[in-house]
């Protein structure tokens, strides 16, 4: 009989994940590691459903193509194609057929579903792939690395073989239900976030319906998949300049209104719907989206003194690049605050906390004056501002965030400003999470407008700034019974334990035998 064990997670998705083992799917410790290392095929399918053939009645399909090594000269462990350790090397060229195509690069502003004028190619760096077929049968893990133009292919034109001489190929042409995953290995893990994978799937398996900006050509005989992209982005703060220290930070209020304020929403990212824009995340509640709740959320802008000082750079440095300006940045907030005090080249650093439905709101009480470069507005007789309160922040006795005029510039208002362009929001995020940073996707002050889907409108009224963060890496281990000196026999209760998972999402373990159901999820 055909046995087999099926992790069956009942809300619809095995939570996304930052490492780069937990991006292969669900990870196995102890035991249940070893079963899968010595042949067995698995795979969390589009259903978030671990597959595991049994080894004691049936033989597993091999998991070698080619291995430079012969598997029968290994330990299970050590089989080729088994784990990124063991992955086969599959290069390819590009535009070949039967080929997985992409590119990898840094993410500098913008949206996911290109790279744009600013973005980085990245070589050097070590990409996986794995395919499933209709069948159930799962590849070998393959791997390739981006080349000096920071491009990748892999070659999927040799045959997968099983242990009774069968093969299977990567024939995406008249199946449907053929699906592959792809992640990649991080080359600077204390800096960089892996925020796209190849698609928009964090490393799961998906399908035709469910990939975002991968091409698939199903031509037969061709059997291609293009536009894959494998994007970092920069950790959030993560040399800690970019906000004042903790203990000169203010809480948001309430909502009083909309003018100088940031808002937003924070969620715990699971998966995205198949066929929506490629150039940002969502969140989807009918995929288990989840709102982080209850975690902080910082945003700050530098003083007027500092902001003309960041434009004179500018100024006086036409063709600069991102990385030039943010080191820039970094080296005059220093120099700023070696004088004035720790910091003091900050206007403001306010924290918000995330609600229950996942928005925050960041109110900042601004500065005196219509901007950095202009005191008042109108004919002398109307100017508000002193030239001892000009740059000064507003104080709390003065805070109006439902007066549209005096964020604007109107004659006669007092008015007040923040430096926009000259922002950063960040969430606080516990433990080695990856998170799509949207409007800041590198360590520097700049304009949430250089993002996807933000809505910067007059009087600092700036909305959509969101954030998507991944959950962390999923394991599961059976504790009391192996394949080799523990065998579990009719009756036997395995004692199983599993870490890592969304702690929102509600899951089952389901067994199953020959594709039937045996009893129900426990």
């Amino acid at each position: 009989m055909d046995f087999l064990l099926k992790f069956n997670f009942d809300a619809s998705q095995a939570p996304r994940s930052t490492s780069a083992l937990a991006l292969q799917g669900l990870g196995f410790k102890g035991r249940m590691r070893n079963l899968i290392a010595g042949g067995a095929a698995f795979a969390i399918a589009a259903t978030g459903t671990v597959v595991v053939p049994n080894m004691i009645d049936t033989v597993p399909a091999a998991v070698a193509q080619d291995a430079a090594t012969d598997a029968a000269n290994n330990t299970p462990a050590d089989m080729p194609g088994s784990s990124e350790a063991t992955a086969i090397r599959a290069d390819g060229v590009w535009g070949q057929k039967q080929g997985y195509q992409g590119e990898v690069f840094k993410q500098y502003g913008g949206g996911l579903d290109a790279r744009n004028g600013d973005d980085v190619l990245m070589p050097g760096v070590k990409v996986f792939l794995q395919w499933i077929n209709g069948q159930g049968v799962v590849s070998p893990v393959y791997y390739t690395v981006s080349d000096s133009e920071g491009k990748f292919v892999f070659d999927l034109s040799k045959p997968v073989k099983d242990a009774n001489g069968g093969e299977y190929g990567f024939d995406l042409a008249g199946d449907s239900k053929f699906q592959l995953r792809t992640w990649a290995e991080n080359p600077d893990p204390a800096r960089l976030m892996q925020v796209k994978t190849g698609d928009m799937m964090a490393g799961r398996f998906h399908g035709r319906l469910s990939r975002k900006n991968e091409s698939w050509d199903f031509t037969a005989g061709i059997n291609r998949v293009v536009n894959s992209m494998v994007v970092f982005e920069e950790k959030p703060n993560v040399d800690g300049w970019l906000a004042k220290p903790e203990a000169q930070r203010t809480e948001a209020g309430k909502n009083t209104g909309k003018y100088g304020t940031v808002r937003g929403n924070v969620w715990w990212e699971n998966r995205e719907a198949g066929g929506t824009l490629a150039n940002q995340y969502y969140k989807d509640t009918e995929f288990n989206d989840r709102a982080a709740t209850d975690t902080k959320v910082v945003g700050s802008y530098v003083n007027d003194e500092v902001a003309r000082q960041f434009d004179a750079w500018k100024d006086a440095n036409a063709g600069f690049t991102p990385d030039e300006f943010a080191s820039a940045q970094k080296q005059i907030v220093a120099d700023y605050e070696a004088e004035n005090g720790a910091g003091s080249a900050i206007a403001e650093s306010v924290v918000a906390t995330v609600a229950s439905n996942g928005d925050y709101y960041i109110p900042f009480n601004g500065l005196y004056g219509v901007s950095r470069d202009k005191q008042n507005s109108g004919a002398s007789i109307s100017h508000t501002i002193s030239d001892e309160e000009y740059g000064t922040v507003v104080p709390d006795s003065d805070v109006d965030h439902g007066s549209l005029m005096k964020w604007n510039g109107t004659v006669g208002q007092k008015h007040r400003h923040i430096n926009s362009d000259y922002l950063y929001v960040y969430p606080v995020i516990e433990g080695d999470r990856d998170v799509w940073m949207n409007s800041f996707q590198n360590n520097m002050f700049q304009s949430p407008e250089l993002a996807t889907a933000v809505n910067a409108l007059e009087s600092y009224n700036i909305s959509n700034v969101k954030f998507a963060v991944f959950t962390a890496n999923p394991m599961h281990d059976i504790t009391n019974y192996d394949l080799s000196s523990r065998i579990a026999g009719p009756g036997d209760t395995a004692v199983n334990t599993t870490t890592g998972l969304n702690p929102f999402n509600d899951y089952v373990i389901q067994w199953y035998a020959d594709g039937v159901a045996i009893g129900g999820g426990t």
